[in-house]
């Protein structure tokens, strides 16, 4: 079957508005907030990898 370059143009369109509207949708959609207890123990665990990665801690002090 032969779509014109017109149609494939207006299919193209639409398609990328549909992804827009969707896109749109999410970022409005509203997520729960990450529990102050989550937020702290990622930030321990982040801290304790660099920690574990260093030769010595004045090199992670000095960060």
């Amino acid at each position: 079957m032969f779509i014109s370059i017109e149609q494939q143009g207006r299919l193209a369109q639409e398609r990328i508005e549909r992804e827009i509207a969707t896109a749109k949708l999410l970022r409005q959609a509203r997520r729960p907030a990450p529990s102050i207890r989550q937020s702290v123990g990622r930030r321990i665990i982040r801290f304790g990898a660099r920690l574990a990665s260093e030769p010595t801690l004045e090199s992670v002090r000095s960060r």
